[in-house]
């Protein structure tokens, strides 16, 4: 049996700051002429889907990679899916917006969570030393989601119950969130915490005679999450959270056509009511949360069913989607409206819904930060998406080319 290589992308923290270059001498007045702006880059969204059916969560990456070396950014993606994620095509994407700005830092970083057996939450301290510590009154912190990595086999040797269940296929899923929370800021550090919620529910996997007993395997399951974040310190910046909540409902399943409910284009929209006036406003993802077929945190008036070979609320997914997106700023008002696309689903296309093993009832959550400065400029807003044709077998790059459309008088090293 295979097990699951650990991949160390990223590891320790990396930097990519401002280049701080001069334009020249000193001007004839004795004021240095101003430094060179650079970009930068934050993720305001994320999702992972299925062309045909939903899959078990088992090896599941998506985030964006800052520049190392030669390279300009990148998304990088994987899903496994579990065995039958061989016979699918998965899809992932990660929205972002391009800023320019002088006199700025960032610090990216990682943090891996382990979840223990029998847990579905936890939360860890993260701190970030160095230059990206607020330093003056006027600069201040704020950290932000740039994607992450959740497997279910990283174990050091191989469980005693492998020949049951091999970890490494995953497990059905009553919900999965990550969220970056209570920012603390000094001259020598940035910390704040990391949320993490990975909800391993049974459905209809029983059978250890097989080696297919994941339900017997959940109650003694760890999985592992990496957070991949980035510290960001403006000067004379604002930033204000804005969170989103609502229900997803899938609940009359395996039927053709579309049978998922959620709120209206309108109903979803979040206003996140900033300082007035200042020119420049993009928004962070910071954090989201799917809490599925809870008998407490679900729509009234949804029912939870499944097939009667289910024996639990887990549910293999198909689409989990967390994106603030379709922004419309407000210079004068300091007010910042975005479209928060929540999905957390097992719907599968018409023909395909014997695969459904049972409805979902989703509460559906997301934590966004409206990011506001006057010294610089949003160079685009887009979304990096893996290739059709993508296999969940393989890890894919994609190159965002930033360098190739931002304007010439910003540094794109």
């Amino acid at each position: 049996m295979m097990f699951q290589r650990i991949h160390l992308l990223l590891l320790g923290a990396l930097f990519f700051a401002p280049v701080g270059m001069l334009l020249g001498a000193c001007s004839s007045d004795g004021e240095d002429p101003p430094a060179t702006p650079t970009y930068g880059v934050i993720a305001s969204g994320i999702e992972s889907d299925w062309k045909l059916i939903p899959h078990r969560f088992s090896e599941l990456k998506a985030m964006l990679v800052p520049p190392a070396g030669e390279k300009g950014w990148e998304m990088v993606a994987q899903d496994a899916g579990g065995s039958f994620g061989a016979i699918d095509k998965p899809f992932i994407a990660v929205d972002y917006s391009a800023f320019s700005a002088t006199g700025w830092r960032v610090q990216h970083g990682e943090k891996l969570v382990e979840i223990p057996a029998g847990s579905s939450s936890k939360t860890v301290a993260v701190e970030v030393t160095g230059a990206v510590a607020p330093q003056t009154s006027d600069e201040k912190a704020v950290m932000v989601l740039r994607g992450f990595y959740l497997s279910t086999n990283q174990y050091d040797t191989p469980p005693t119950w492998v020949d049951s269940y091999d970890p490494a296929l995953g497990y059905t899923s009553a919900g999965f969130g990550i969220r970056l929370h209570d920012i603390q800021e000094s001259t020598d550090s940035v910390k704040f915490s990391a949320t993490v919620n990975n909800r391993l529910a049974p459905c209809d996997r029983d059978d250890a005679t097989k080696g297919d007993d994941m339900n017997g395997a959940i109650p003694n399951a760890k999985t592992w999450v990496t957070v991949f974040y980035s510290v960001y310190t403006f000067k004379d910046a604002v930033y204000t959270a804005g969170h989103k909540e609502y229900f997803v409902n899938y609940e009359d399943y395996s039927l053709d056509g579309e049978q998922t409910s959620r709120p209206s284009d309108a109903e979803r929209k979040l206003t996140i009511k900033g300082q007035a006036g200042l020119p420049v406003g993009f928004v962070g993802l910071q954090g989201f949360d799917f809490i599925s077929n809870s008998a407490t945190d679900k729509d009234p008036g949804c029912e939870i069913k499944a097939a009667d070979e289910c024996e639990g609320t887990g549910r293999y997914i198909r689409t989990m989607r967390a994106r603030a997106k379709d922004l419309s700023y407000d210079q004068t008002k300091g007010e910042g409206v975005v479209d928060v696309d929540l999905l957390f689903v097992n719907e599968a296309v018409d023909g395909f819904n014997q695969f459904e093993k049972g409805g979902m009832c989703v509460n559906a959550q997301a934590d966004v930060v409206l990011i506001q400065f006057k010294d610089g400029a949003l160079l685009e807003s887009k979304r990096a998406e893996t290739a059709e044709g993508f296999d969940s077998d393989e890890v894919e790059e994609v190159p965002l080319d930033l360098c190739g459309r931002v304007p010439t008088e910003v540094s794109c090293p």
